[in-house]
């Protein structure tokens, strides 16, 4: 079978499936993982410079332990004690955590 040109990520998943880039699969997975992690970062400096104090976020993505996730809180005015994080006043404790957390920039999205 010969590559075809894909034109949505299901012709995208179905060729991977299919054994058409067997040879290249090192090479496709590596590239999804820098672009993933180009993101992360992308929205990591997003995130740091537009969610001001106030802002109601919901705890997202690649975040542990994972019943974290799905949690709000708001962006507190107190400045972070880690780079890359944003501390969060959370709505209410979660498991073993108090309701101050300071959580990965890139794990929080905006509740509007």
């Amino acid at each position: 079978m010969s590559f075809t040109e894909p034109t949505s990520a299901l012709d995208v998943l179905r060729i991977i499936a299919s054994g058409e880039v067997d040879e290249q699969i090192d090479a496709i997975g590596d590239a999804i993982r820098r672009r993933k992690h180009y993101l992360q970062g992308l929205r990591a400096a997003e995130n740091q410079a537009t969610l001001t104090p106030g802002t109601r976020v919901m705890l997202c993505g690649n975040l542990s332990p994972k019943y974290l996730l799905g949690e709000e809180g708001i962006v507190s005015p107190d400045p972070t004690k880690r780079s890359g994080t944003i501390k969060v006043i959370m709505d209410r404790s979660v498991g073993r955590y108090s309701k101050v957390l300071e959580i990965p920039a890139e794990c929080l999205r905006k509740v509007s």
